[in-house]
């Protein structure tokens, strides 16, 4: 799995002019959700996270929400894959989502962190 490639290109258009994930080849799914005000706040994805992101474009951002709060306040439309999405939540809910990947996981999906 060549998973930098969808760091450019995270969706692909289908013959019907559907727009899918790269990465499944599903249609996205749009709705309407809520975003942050804008800030200066900085969102970093480290170690495991960053591998699960880069191989799973199409998640829903964490300045983006599907449920409105006094945070997420803004109306906004948000597309995101299922199966993108999924895959991240279950890696963040995991006990140590931040954890170094293994060298197969790196090497597996093509994602090298450099740690230092």
């Amino acid at each position: 799995m060549n998973c930098p490639k969808y760091i450019t290109q995270p969706t692909v258009t289908s013959s019907t002019g559907q727009t899918l994930c790269a990465r499944h080849h599903i249609p996205l799914v749009t709705v309407n959700g809520w975003k942050e005000r804008p800030s200066a706040t900085i969102y970093d994805s480290v170690y495991m996270q960053a591998l699960v992101e880069t191989c799973n474009p199409n998640f829903i951002f964490p300045w983006e929400s599907l449920r409105r709060t006094a945070r997420y306040c803004i109306p906004t439309k948000i597309s995101y894959c299922p199966v993108c999405q999924k895959a991240v939540a279950a890696n963040l809910a995991s006990l140590n989502p931040t954890r170094s990947p293994s060298w197969w996981d790196q090497l597996r999906t093509g994602v090298h962190i450099n740690k230092n």
